[in-house]
């Protein structure tokens, strides 16, 4: 009697169990037992009859080799997501999708005897699914309409797609999600950006970071802001991440040049008051003193000398301000060509600046090389690489200028011994205004014009300039000149001026 109550109890759970139940016997699958939420789910009465007694041909076809497998084998099956049409005369196309279980029951001998069936409706599930992947088709659609590179991730953050632009700007093959960012975001770039991104991850939160790509077409990196967007369902559960890369490079450089010439008053005011005030001071001294001396020759002299040398520094200051406005404006310095001889200029440079620093530079050519350039211009190259190897340079260490003909070219290098220059810094040296942390703290005053000038002299002359930085071999100038810089410039006719 106990046995007779489990058993009818146990039909009544399954009875009235919400997930669709069925038990089929025999090869035709006869259906020997099935709950209301199956009854509803295929809407029919099933008991006593079989699969093919009330299905049509088309509903079944997909599952009926299934439960023959299942029959035969006793092996169980699983199926997620399988489309289910049900054709009752009312909607002859009506799609369900079904997560089904087919799994086999036999006799006390071992022999099997039918199948249970078990169905779970995921059809809300996998529409909402497809809508999802609809919308995000749409998407992408309309990101690879946008000039912005637009990318998407899964919850755990990880870059499954990204748009065609990306593609163009990195070169990467299209459809490639296997080059990470690390191969295209800046060196310098990557542990910050990083440990912000993963933050954002852990904490759910949308992240934001300005960084640098480079681009594949020309080589350079430039600034972008990336944006990364958290999507959630109604109950805060990640489902994607959204995310942009907007170039801001122009706009960027051109708030470091707007705060650059915030700046410029300040630097003025205070260079004017120690570096310019100084050689006017000592002019109007000594035009007192010639007041007071008029009858000493000697004394004369001397203070004339010194008040043409002071106005001439003066005026030198006043021409680095003028020409670097140029160079900034994006103007080339006028240039003076003629024929001239590069060791004859080296060697003059040299014996000025060995008159005031020691036998410290040593020239090391061993050919003649002459050209034409403009030697005025040249000279203020060189003269302000030399002074800042004696300003930054070690102590009383030697300074080696060497130049070789390259080709059509010539390769001046002058280098000195001292601490290395900080990498992040060396691409500013040529920067106006800019100077280095160490120079900023020492005892050397100076506007910071000088290696602006010496660049826009050398590109005026259509060379260039480059600088490299060791920690134990101490740092080196390069400049590269063309052997014949007349297209660059006006030739001077020493007779006609």
């Amino acid at each position: 009697m106990d046995s007779e109550a489990n058993a009818l109890e146990l039909r009544d759970f399954f009875l009235q169990a919400p997930m669709p139940f069925a038990v089929l016997n025999g090869p035709d699958h006869q259906f020997t037992f099935a709950n209301s939420a199956y009854e509803k789910f295929v809407e029919r009465a099933v008991v006593g009859k079989t699969i093919k007694d009330l299905f049509a041909y088309d509903e079944v076809k997909d599952y009926l080799p299934l439960l023959d497998k299942v029959y035969a084998t006793g092996i169980s099956f699983i199926g997620n997501e399988m489309p289910f049409f049900i054709k009752d005369g009312l909607d002859a196309n009506k799609r369900l999708w079904i997560n089904v279980a087919y799994h086999a029951f036999r006799e006390a001998c071992g022999k099997i005897k039918g199948i249970i069936v078990f169905i779970t409706d995921v059809t809300d599930i996998v529409n909402a699914k497809h809508t999802i992947q609809k919308s995000e088709n749409q998407f992408r659609l309309l990101s690879n309409a946008l000039p912005n590179m637009v990318w998407m991730a899964n919850p755990d953050g990880k870059i499954d797609w990204y748009s065609d632009v990306w593609y163009k700007y990195t070169g990467h093959k299209k459809n490639s999600i296997s080059n990470e960012i690390s191969l295209v975001i800046h060196p310098d770039d990557i542990l910050l950006s990083t440990e912000k991104w993963n933050k954002a991850i852990k904490k759910q939160v949308s992240f934001k970071k300005e960084i640098r790509l480079k681009k594949f077409s020309t080589g350079e990196y430039r600034w972008h802001l990336c944006l990364g967007i958290p999507v959630k369902d109604e109950n805060g559960i990640i489902l994607r991440w959204i995310g942009s890369y907007t170039d801001i490079h122009d706009q960027k450089i051109n708030v470091q040049n707007l705060e650059q010439e915030r700046d410029l008053k300040e630097v003025f005011v205070s260079t004017l008051s120690h570096d310019l005030r100084t050689p006017l001071t000592v002019a109007k001294l000594s035009a007192q003193m010639i007041a007071k001396v008029l009858l000493d020759e000697p004394a004369l002299l001397k203070s004339a000398k010194r008040i043409s040398s002071n106005m001439d520094r003066a005026d030198k200051m006043i021409q680095d301000l003028l020409d670097t406005s140029l160079i900034k404006a994006g103007g080339k310095l006028p240039l003076k060509i003629k024929e001239c001889s590069l060791n004859a200029l080296l060697k003059a440079i040299i014996e000025d600046l060995s008159s005031v620093y020691g036998d410290r530079f040593k020239i090391n050519s061993t050919e003649q090389i002459n050209g034409f350039w403009d030697p005025v211009g040249l000279r203020r190259v060189f003269e302000n690489i030399l002074m800042n190897a004696v300003k930054y340079g070690r102590d009383e260490g030697p300074i080696k200028v060497t130049a070789n003909c390259l080709n059509q070219n010539v390769e001046i290098k002058i280098h000195n011994e001292g601490d290395q220059i900080n990498p992040n810094e060396l691409s500013l040296l040529f920067t106006r205004f800019k100077r280095t942390e160490d120079s900023h703290s020492g005892h050397q005053k100076g506007w910071g014009l000088g290696l602006t000038l010496v660049k826009g002299l050398t590109e005026a002359h259509g060379g260039s300039i480059h600088a490299i930085s060791l920690k134990d071999g101490g740092t080196t100038f390069t400049v590269s000149l063309p052997l014949d810089s007349q297209k660059y410039g006006l030739r001077y006719d020493e007779k006609n001026g």
